[in-house]
């Protein structure tokens, strides 16, 4: 009788396992497929596909409210809503109020997500992206209620993995954005870390490139934009940094 009872309980523990693996493998099916999505919007920079990336994975987050990679994905998809805003706008900044709208969003969601699992450290890097945003939205002295926040996911974010190359980049990031104004070496020696632990790192390029253009060294600024884009032709704010130097350098020869 014993075993019988032992033998039913076992059976019933294994059909447990099995249905919660099946609704993974269903979870997992539509999930990549947004994220393909979501890359070959960000790519083409294309605002009807990041849309319908956005719809799929908050579907998804509803159906998977404890699921910390949901709400990442989703969190993703309305930042990259707000980059797209920027890039179009001509002063890099969305004024129509919906990149800071996405921004939020995104910022709710990275709630949820690093709520449900700590550690997390993708979390931690696009919650500093997205704060950086949300400064360049709200302006001084608004932005100074984010400050405190900005400083802690960059210490976690450091606390989980101190060498990782995108760890590195939003730590020179923060450098650069001090006041007053560092010196541009302090920034550009940790982009450079970055891209001794990965020379593909076409981000860390980029931001050189932008501490460069901050500290009017304009032929240095080209080189490492055009090495952002000669590592990753996708880098759209290297592109269009590089098209408007490019532009201006036409203006003067009129």
């Amino acid at each position: 009788m014993r075993k019988g009872f032992f033998y039913i309980l076992f059976i019933v523990a294994a059909v447990s396992v099995m249905l919660v693996f099946a609704s993974h493998v269903r979870a997992g099916g539509p999930l990549k497929d947004s994220i393909a999505d979501l890359e070959k919007g960000i790519k083409a920079q294309d605002q009807g596909l990041i849309a319908k990336s956005i719809k799929a994975f908050e579907d998804l987050a509803k159906k998977n409210e404890k699921d910390h990679m949901t709400h990442y994905w989703v969190a993703k998809s309305h930042y990259a809503m707000a980059d797209y805003l920027d890039l179009k706008s001509p002063e890099g900044k969305d004024t129509s109020g919906e990149g800071e709208k996405n921004v939020d969003t995104a910022m709710e969601h990275l709630k949820h997500c690093l709520g449900a699992k700590e550690d997390f450290l993708d979390g931690y890097i696009l919650k500093y992206l997205a704060l950086s945003k949300k400064f360049t939205y709200v302006g001084f002295p608004r932005l100074m209620m984010y400050v405190g926040e900005i400083s802690e996911t960059l210490e976690k974010a450091e606390k989980l993995a101190p060498e990782n190359p995108w760890v590195l980049v939003i730590k020179g990031m923060n450098i650069a954005s001090g006041f007053p104004q560092p010196d541009p070496k302090e920034p550009i020696a940790q982009f450079e870390k970055a891209i001794k632990v990965d020379p593909k790192m076409d981000e860390a390029y980029y931001q050189i490139a932008v501490v460069q253009l901050k500290a009017k060294n304009i032929e240095d600024a080209k080189k490492n934009l055009q090495k952002a884009l000669e590592i990753n032709p996708s880098n759209h704010w290297a592109k269009k940094k590089l098209t408007g130097l490019e532009e201006k350098k036409e203006e003067k020869k009129a």
